[in-house]
């Protein structure tokens, strides 16, 4: 096999034109080396005319190890460029390295692609050459002589996006039922984080949650759901640290399109579930507008203390009960004493209120607490959906301002249209002015997005 020591320039006269990569080149390129072809912009590697379906993180080490052919990559420079401001170690790179080998195998000749140079890192051996102004799905048309859609993007889903998500609820396996929020809670920041996403379907809490602590195959639930793709995962916590392992996969096809690893500390969770977001919006091919963008991985805190007491919260106030509302307005308020801009606690402490008054306190002694921090959350930040929803059902049963109610419960779903609760809440405010039809379609909505 053919080692690159020196650039080679070629000829751009000729058809697709090749010339050697530039190391550590940061523009999305297109690469040719053996049989394979890697598309950068595309995040597509295909071997002649089949798709190879690496996991993001071993997709990047590729890109790294392809930029710089020829050249010795350190396991610091893959470690800076494909894990970016986040401890890890350095067995998740020779991991990487690992799964890589297995997917690419060896050349014709039998060779390697990847040498590992003892105490120093690893370098791609293969000869590497550079598609200029082609993408990969372009040189498979053409070399197929076919501009429909071909063998690659059927098997990817590429001609279309994905555009529905069930994600299950996290595993707890640290065997400490105080845990148990943590993985509540980041099942439930991901749900959340979706939902935002105006074409993009991704079912809600409480049908999600009915396979918590049950055996479940990924395929099936997602077919019993009518759902495209499923997140599942698992959290384990150790001491001031923890590990999460998720994966997504193709109900259609069965196949695991996504994986990873994160070792992290706790106060590192809120940045975790950021990444996860964003990777799993990569894999899904999930086209997403500018602001769509923003809200996927809006932080509404950077005070680990008050996220985790608002997991905490957000936990207890799942369980609906009279103790668990008072456990959780005690964490909404702790959040709130770690940070006092939390909008966040401030629209759970309103629900809480809210849901108290339902059932167990006096509405006129909730009722005005509820609206307080509603209004508290706002004033904070007039983006937040879930404090226009809590704001709305004060209004609404309390106030009896029906076309504030209208107005809160209608920004809320402008701001976050896969928010159940916020249509459940319209159709009420439908059904009580005698609107029925547009409170059946809320219904309909509410129940489509999270039919328990």
């Amino acid at each position: 096999m053919d080692v690159l020591k020196k650039p080679q320039k070629i000829c751009k006269d000729t058809p697709n034109t090749l010339r050697p990569p530039s190391p550590m080149n940061s523009a999305a390129r297109v690469y040719r080396f053996d049989s394979f072809v890697l598309d950068q912009a595309e995040r597509i590697l295909l071997r002649g005319r089949t798709p190879v379906a690496l996991p993001p993180k071993v997709f990047d080490v590729l890109s790294v190890l392809i930029e710089s052919a020829g050249h010795l990559v350190t396991k610091a420079t893959l470690m800076e460029k494909v894990w970016p401001h986040t401890f890890v170690e350095e067995a998740n790179v020779s991991i990487n390295i690992a799964i890589l080998r297995k997917f690419l195998g060896q050349s014709a000749s039998g060779q390697i692609y990847i040498e590992t140079v003892r105490k120093g890192g690893y370098r791609f051996v293969a000869k590497v050459l550079e598609v200029e102004s082609e993408s990969a799905l372009n040189i498979l048309r053409h070399e197929q002589g076919s501009l429909g859609t071909t063998p690659c993007e059927s098997k990817l889903g590429l001609s279309q996006s994905f555009s529905s998500l069930a994600v299950l609820p996290f595993e707890n396996e640290s065997g400490d039922l105080d845990a148990e929020y943590l993985a509540d809670g980041l099942t439930e920041s991901l749900i959340n984080s979706f939902s935002h996403l105006e074409n993009f379907r991704v079912l809600g809490r409480n049908t999600v949650f009915r396979y918590k602590a049950k055996a479940k195959d990924p395929q099936r639930v997602g077919q019993e759901l009518g759902i495209r793709s499923v997140v599942t995962g698992r959290i384990l916590r150790l001491a001031d640290r923890v590990i999460i392992r998720a994966e997504v996969v193709d109900v259609k096809e069965g196949w695991q399109i996504w994986g990873e690893q994160y070792h992290r500390t706790m106060s590192d969770l809120v940045v975790v579930q950021e990444e996860i977001a964003k990777e799993i919006s990569t894999t899904l091919r999930i086209k997403l507008t500018a602001d769509e963008k923003r809200r996927l991985t809006k932080r509404y805190t950077d005070n680990s203390a008050a996220y985790h007491f608002y997991l905490k919260g957000r936990y207890h106030w799942n369980k609906y009960a009279h103790k668990g509302l008072g456990r959780a307005i005690e964490y909404f308020r702790k959040a709130i004493e770690e940070d006092p801009l939390y909008a966040s606690a401030y629209a759970g402490l309103s629900d809480s209120y809210y849901r108290l008054s339902n059932l167990y306190s006096p509405t006129t002694e909730a009722m005005p607490k509820a609206k307080l921090a509603a209004q508290r959350a706002l004033e904070i930040d007039d983006t937040l959906p879930e404090a226009h929803a809590a704001l709305g059902s004060v209004l609404m049963f309390y106030d009896w301002d029906w076309q504030g109610a209208k107005r809160e419960f209608s920004r809320a779903i402008e701001l976050n249209p896969g928010c159940a609760i916020a249509h459940q809440r319209l159709a009420q405010y439908f059904n009580l002015v005698s609107n029925f039809a547009e409170a059946m379609h809320e219904y309909a909505v509410a129940l489509d997005l999270d039919p328990l």
